[in-house]
């Protein structure tokens, strides 16, 4: 994906996915060139990711830039998203001391 994730960017994955066979289990979607994130556009991914969990398929979301991960940190999508686990850390757990 290029660019916005916007309900146009969702249409046009909807229409690549009804091109490819069903025999393709899991269904990838690398947003590392995603410029914006939607909120209309958010949704509909993850309404097309329970929709392909529904019918025993899987979408995995790759490459998501951090900052939008941060922005959606409460979005269901996010269960779809392959995340650096470095998110989740304590930012002061590394702390020295200054002696």
């Amino acid at each position: 994906m290029r660019g916005p994730l916007d309900t146009t960017a969702v249409n046009h994955l909807l229409d690549r996915i009804a091109r490819t066979p069903d025999a393709s289990q899991v269904v990838v979607i690398d947003c590392s060139l995603v410029s914006s994130v939607d909120p209309v556009g958010t949704a509909r991914l993850w309404a097309l990711a329970r929709e392909l969990e529904l019918a025993g398929r899987m979408l995995r979301i790759i490459g998501l830039p951090e900052r939008f991960i941060r922005r959606l940190r409460l979005h269901p999508v996010l269960r779809f998203v392959e995340q650096d686990e470095s998110v989740f850390t304590d930012p002061f757990g590394a702390a020295v001391s200054s002696r």
